[in-house]
């Protein structure tokens, strides 16, 4: 399946000048697959872009075969890394999937975000009481080939104009009617918007819009939905990973109060066996200064 490039401008006076042109590359729930021969099939389209940096937005891994996945299959997820690492500037989130495993290692709830709770405990019984730290070796690796891990964090670049933070919701909140956040959580969360600076959040889950804007960010990029699988003309997306049909923040872009939210359909191969009007993507940003300012 190829994987298409969507292509946005964000125009504002809010850019500084200086960051007029800049380009950033975003991708998403990669889920542990792979792009052909050294995943030149993504890496490729986003060479063709030049980017200034590539933000991922969470879920590198498939955490959903809890017995099975603990030790291994995380191999095609430490190859994209490695493999972008030397070509990029790339900032990397984790994702529901990501937070899953971590939560395992660390002796938390993993499956705080699974539906199938029943199926999720008699699996958790196959699990040893003290599993190695696979989850703390996997985000080492991802480092040591140069993939800087912001979630929970804030990366101040381009000469302090541009501020990147990276939202990681606890797992409570992936689920189907759960309760939202509210600002106080999310400020508890990640550090404040830097003053002077265009602030952009990578926040894995696109439901909390207004939260983002309200915290203070002037692009929000997500994941997640994954196009809700199925998209219909005029309507959108069918099916979120909520359990919920047609939902209000589904793909594509969202703007309010000179706010804007990205969410991206994402890149994974296998997790869904059909995706009907709905391709793989990266999703292409370029800043623009209106020239108010």
């Amino acid at each position: 399946m190829n994987i298409k490039t969507m292509h946005y401008e964000i125009i504002g006076s809010n850019i500084p000048k200086e960051l007029s042109g800049y380009r950033i590359a975003l991708f998403s729930d990669t889920h542990n697959c792979s792009f052909g021969e050294n995943n030149e099939e993504l890496i490729a389209p986003l060479e063709a872009f030049r980017p200034d940096i590539v933000v991922f937005a969470g879920d590198s891994i498939s955490k959903h075969r809890y017995d099975t996945e603990v030790y291994g299959g995380l191999d095609n997820a430490l190859k994209l890394f490695h493999d972008m690492g030397d070509r990029f500037d790339v900032y990397y989130i984790n994702g529901n999937h990501d937070a899953r495993l971590q939560e395992l290692c660390n002796g938390g709830d993993p499956f705080a975000d699974c539906f199938f709770r029943k199926k999720a405990e008699k699996a958790k019984k196959n699990l040893p009481e003290s599993p190695p730290d696979v989850f703390g070796d996997y985000i080492k690796a991802i480092k040591d080939a140069g993939i800087k891990v912001i979630s929970g964090r804030q990366e101040i670049i381009a000469d302090g104009r541009l501020a990147l933070t990276g939202l990681e919701l606890p797992l409570k909140y992936y689920l189907h009617r759960c309760d939202s956040p509210d600002i106080n959580e999310i400020k508890a969360l990640i550090p404040e918007p830097a003053p002077g600076a265009f602030n952009i959040l990578a926040a894995h889950d696109p439901q909390h819009f207004d939260l983002y804007r309200e915290w203070g960010a002037d692009l929000s990029l997500c994941g997640h939905m994954h196009g809700c699988i199925v998209r219909l003309p005029l309507l959108g997306g069918v099916f979120s990973p909520y359990r919920t049909f047609f939902p209000k923040y589904d793909y594509g872009r969202f703007d309010k109060d000179q706010k804007t939210m990205l969410i991206t359909s994402g890149c994974c191969k296998n997790f869904f066996r059909t995706r009907f009007s709905n391709p793989l993507e990266i999703v292409s940003i370029t800043l623009l200064n209106n020239g108010e300012s």
